[in-house]
């Protein structure tokens, strides 16, 4: 699996949707493309594509600044991921 966490609050990281391969539209930075509508996901250069269809990706929100989470917020939240 992959977990993707996006810091909703994240004063490092810009745009914070990149957390999650989101990104800038080419030539508007007023607009964020998701990562299903990319091309790094469309001609699947990663593979992300491929985990995506089998819900491999896990897209995990966090209310905080970058990195800013609790050991127990990581237990619950993520490791359950990795044991799969």
């Amino acid at each position: 699996n992959l977990v993707l966490v996006e810091f909703l609050r994240d004063t490092m990281v810009y745009p914070h949707q990149s957390e999650h391969f989101g990104f800038y539209a080419e030539n508007d930075t007023s607009k964020i493309i998701p990562l299903q509508e990319s091309p790094l996901y469309i001609n699947d250069l990663l593979g992300l594509k491929i985990l995506d269809e089998q819900s491999r990706i896990k897209f995990l929100e966090s209310d905080t600044d970058h990195l800013q989470f609790t050991n127990q917020w990581f237990i619950d939240n993520i490791i359950p991921y990795l044991q799969d």
